[in-house]
């Protein structure tokens, strides 16, 4: 992954949006059984994403991944994008 630009810990999701007073979202993903959940170079970027502004989330699995961007764009959104969002996120 080195190799296409990315850095060790840098979270997996960037949505480069503003909301409220954050400048975007970064969403690091795991799996639901078994992932590492406190990688200390994750924790490191975490910690200066969070600095710079950004909202920085843990998600396990890709549900829950679009459930906190369902929910971290909430403020930006219209009552029916809301709406129409929301109906397409998968339960459980």
């Amino acid at each position: 992954m080195i190799r296409q630009g990315m850095r060790k810990g840098y979270p997996d999701i960037g949505l480069d949006v503003p909301a409220g007073n954050r400048h975007g979202l970064r969403i690091e993903l795991k799996r639901r059984v078994g992932g590492n959940l406190r990688d200390p170079d994750q924790m490191a970027w975490r910690a200066r994403l969070t600095s710079y502004g950004y909202t920085c989330e843990t998600c396990c699995g890709w549900q829950d991944a679009a459930r906190c961007i369902a929910l971290y764009l909430r403020p930006v959104l219209s009552a029916s994008q809301r709406n129409t969002l929301e109906a397409s996120i998968p339960v459980g």
